[in-house]
């Protein structure tokens, strides 16, 4: 089910994923990865209860945490920002330790292949930030990267923007529109819109999309669910229940028993599910078996598809999750009307 996001972001992974691996290595393992399964290291705690995406919203499953990947690119790809959250315990002692830390990794991860513009100061999330800009080229040309780097109590912020060329103005707002979940958030300034990233409020401009998957995980990370959005102008059909179904018997490879299939009626919405489980006991490397739970549902005017799972012993989890899940998918309102923790 990761295939509409994989295609979505290959294009730019080569551009930015030296960032994306300087935000892992260096500590920033909560929301950094474009193209992988829903992140096992997460901070424990802090999550929002309830998360705003598109037209909708819905609720983190009790006892999971937000594993999304929370970036936004423009429909050429050549602006992106992507948001990275971490939970430290203890809290960082200063903001400029924790800057130096990521400044290190960046330089040297890259060793000599980025060319630092400036560096300074700004305000995030109500506080001071630290913020960098570099600029690094690909085949496509020279890109810059601004990053603001900002610590509030244990929460530690960065916020990086890649654009064609410096721009300062879009990226200093962008910083200052920072605020902490439960704040309640202000309308977005002309020309951005105000999104949710995990525990943050910000401002985007305009002519950045969405994340398409939202992913959640238990804390022992033995279940996932996953949310994915189809946009209808994609080339690629939206996958139906049948499809999924399908694809987890790998063309019969592997044996689908248990399968029952039934109505989902949500606020706003409706569409069907299924629930089976999926046993590879013929692969001759890795004989298994697990439980899952598909579904399929228009809600409002999204086209949305939800996934879950988890190993067999875990199957009463899962599907206490998924319920609770299912049953939290609401039409979103105004962001101001968003609940959180």
């Amino acid at each position: 089910m990761w295939q509409l996001h994989h295609n979505a972001t290959n294009e730019k992974l080569a551009r930015i994923g030296f960032v994306l691996y300087v935000c892992i290595v260096s500590g920033f393992v909560s929301n950094t990865r474009i193209l992988a399964d829903p992140v096992r290291k997460a901070p424990p705690g802090g999550a929002p209860a309830t998360v705003s995406a598109r037209t909708i919203h819905f609720s983190v499953p009790t006892g999971f945490i937000d594993a999304t990947n929370y970036s936004y690119a423009s429909p050429n790809r050549k602006e992106m920002v992507s948001v990275n959250l971490e939970e430290l315990n203890p809290p960082p002692s200063s903001l400029d330790e924790i800057y130096e830390d990521k400044k290190k990794s960046l330089l040297n991860v890259m060793e000599g292949r980025i060319h630092i513009i400036s560096e300074g100061r700004t305000r995030m999330a109500d506080t001071m930030a630290r913020k960098i800009l570099f600029a690094f080229s690909d085949k496509d040309g020279e890109h810059v990267d601004h990053w603001a780097i900002g610590v509030t109590g244990q929460t530690v912020i960065l916020l990086s923007y890649v654009a064609p060329e410096k721009n300062l103005d879009t990226f200093t707002h962008m910083a200052r529109s920072v605020v902490l979940a439960p704040r309640h958030p202000r309308p977005a300034t002309a020309g951005f819109r105000r999104h949710q990233a995990g525990r943050i409020f910000l401002d985007l401009p305009e002519n950045l999309r969405e994340p398409r998957v939202y992913a959640f995980t238990s804390r022992d990370s033995t279940i996932t669910i996953t949310a994915s959005f189809h946009d209808p102008s994609d080339e690629i059909p939206a996958m139906t229940l049948q499809d999924r179904i399908q694809r987890d018997s790998g063309n019969d490879l592997k044996k689908i028993r248990g399968l029952k299939e039934s109505r989902v009626t949500v606020e706003g919405g409706e569409g069907r599910e299924a629930r089976y489980i999926v046993d590879e006991g013929s692969h001759p490397y890795r004989p298994r078996a697990h439980a899952v739970c598909s579904a399929v549902i228009m809600a409002g005017n999204e086209s949305l598809h939800v996934y879950g799972k988890a190993p067999l012993h875990a199957r009463a989890g899962l599907i206490r999750a998924w319920d609770e899940f299912l049953g939290s998918i609401k039409p979103a309102g105004d962001l101001a009307d968003t609940h959180t923790r």
